[in-house]
């Protein structure tokens, strides 16, 4: 696979020919300190183009017959679209990382089920919450808003039961508040969390191109990539590269199982 630059902030990435596929190219800003999620992407590409070449091989080779020419283009298409979901399958692990990052900056701190005094006080500011009315409540965001000291309050109210938390319009402009000064209190972390979404963005625009490319030359119904994919666990985990849901892969994992497909692929 060759990358050529392009007028415009583009990059053409460029595969055994003639396949290719246009993508912006990396801001060396965003890009800094996400290396191993581009190189996942990138590694994904690279096999995609060995693949490629293998499969132009074979269509080229007159020696074979038909039946002959088709016996070994079908394992190279199926290596084809397993590697576009293998890929998608190792980025969605760099964002699971990204997730545990981000959820650790922002947790909201719990108190032991010992303390007796905390959840009690917890629950009486609770309870003066909600009996404020409305403008009372929006003057008091408003102070929050401002930078006013009310973390106690704010605590109180995102340790309250989950279907309040979730409710509450007010409660979820007071996580809005908290998730903010948990990012100025960490400006670096919040920084390499942000470039690495926009990172993992940019990786999984690359191998939707390079999903659809392999499903526009393998020339396969959906239903045979989906059972190409589900014979391999690394793309079993990354079907949505090409659109899949779990229901369409449970469906068909079950005909697999009960022996109605007579190919081997």
């Amino acid at each position: 696979m060759k990358t050529i630059e392009l007028p415009g902030d583009l990059i053409r990435f460029q595969f055994a020919a003639p396949f290719a596929f246009e993508m912006p190219k990396l801001d060396p800003v965003v890009s800094a300190g996400h290396g191993e999620v581009f190189a996942r992407a990138i590694n994904t590409g690279q096999a995609m183009d060995e693949h490629l070449t293998d499969l132009l091989i074979v269509k080229a080779d007159r020696d074979l017959s038909a039946t002959g020419r088709e016996k070994k283009l079908d394992p190279i298409r199926a290596r084809l679209v397993i590697a576009p979901a293998a890929g998608f399958a190792n980025v969605a692990e760099y964002v699971a990382g990204l997730d545990e990052r981000e959820a650790k900056l922002l947790a909201v701190p719990q108190l032991a089920a010992t303390n007796a005094v905390g959840i009690a006080e917890d629950s009486e500011l609770r309870a003066w919450w909600r009996a404020m009315d409305l403008k009372a409540r929006g003057l008091v965001i408003g102070r929050m808003e401002q930078g006013a000291a009310l973390d106690r309050l704010q605590l109180a109210l995102l340790r309250g039961p989950a279907s309040i938390v979730v409710a509450d319009r007010d409660v979820a402009v007071t996580r809005d508040l908290w998730e903010r000064s948990k990012r100025l209190d960490d400006p670096a972390e919040a920084s390499h969390l942000a470039t690495g979404r926009l990172s993992v963005d940019w990786a999984e625009r690359f191998i939707a191109h390079a999903a659809s490319m392999a499903a526009r030359v393998v020339e396969w119904r959906p239903e045979r990539i989906l059972r190409a994919l589900l014979k391999n666990p690394q793309a079993t985990k990354g079907i949505a590269a090409f659109g899949f849901k779990p229901q369409e892969a449970a469906d068909v994992k079950r005909q697999i199982d009960a022996g109605m497909f007579a190919d081997a692929i």
